[in-house]
């Protein structure tokens, strides 16, 4: 039942095998389905940042259907992750 009480529903689509899939999402209140070369994956979570950082650290293409509220939160996470990349090393740290 992967719907039930959860603030956002999210429905995305990641270039990977159905059985890859299977393997590294866990069944519960997950709905994953073959689709275009690709999964289709459907979901209720409460919090995006956790799913969406989980979603990037897998190195696949996704494709977020819903919610819109998951592409600004993709956004961020860019954002931060450039943040950090060019954030100068401190004095203390290079002795």
């Amino acid at each position: 039942m992967p719907f039930i009480q959860s603030d956002y529903q999210i429905d995305v689509w990641i270039d990977m095998p159905i059985a890859e899939a299977e393997r590294s999402f866990g069944p519960i209140r997950i709905s994953m389905e073959a689709q275009d070369g690709g999964v289709r994956l459907r979901c209720g979570r409460d919090r995006l940042e956790m799913f969406a950082a989980m979603l990037l650290s897998m190195g696949r293409r996704i494709v977020v259907h819903s919610p819109p509220e998951m592409r600004e939160t993709f956004r961020e996470l860019a954002r931060r992750a450039v943040e950090t990349a060019d954030a100068p090393i401190a004095a203390a740290e290079m002795e």
